[in-house]
């Protein structure tokens, strides 16, 4: 398990994620794009620090594919909470180059309550780090989506 503390105050507004990840050579894919506006307006409005953990599903205890609900579920018995959505970008953020070291893997799903895309389609952040650059992503999930053992994912500390 991998913990990382991040902070939403330079995410307050749209504007200023954007330019924090402009500054910081950060890319957004239109799939997250989308999911921004949203996270942005369901923000706590005077900034906030959360502590992230970062784990794989074999450290969950599972050894095979396992759907996302059951992921969440035990991560929940184990104390850990659904992040907000405005943690997806934060987290992005605050992990920019570091992914692909320290243990951390190239691919991080945010486990949180899924947002609606534009079509109404249920999506979650992702933190990616491929050919040199960072993007936040976002992509499909449900109920009965599958993960691998090795794919990591992000939860609250209580």
């Amino acid at each position: 398990m991998y913990e990382v503390t991040v902070t939403t105050a330079r995410c307050k507004t749209l504007r200023a994620l954007r330019e924090t990840f402009k500054e910081k050579r950060c890319y957004i894919h239109d799939r997250a794009e989308d999911m921004l506006l949203r996270a942005v307006a369901q923000a706590p409005a005077n900034g906030r620090t959360f502590r992230v953990a970062i784990l794989t599903v074999s450290e969950l205890g599972f050894e095979r594919r396992t759907a996302y609900l059951p992921i969440g579920t035990r991560a929940l018995g184990r104390g850990l909470l659904l992040c907000p959505g405005i943690v997806g970008p934060c987290l992005r953020l605050r992990l920019c180059g570091q992914q692909g070291k320290e243990n951390l893997s190239n691919r991080i799903t945010v486990a949180m309550e899924p947002m609606p895309n534009f079509l109404g389609n249920p999506f979650v952040f992702e933190l990616v780090r491929a050919f040199g650059h960072d993007l936040l992503y976002a992509d499909w999930v449900c109920d009965h989506t599958e993960f691998n053992p090795h794919d990591s994912l992000a939860f609250l500390k209580t």
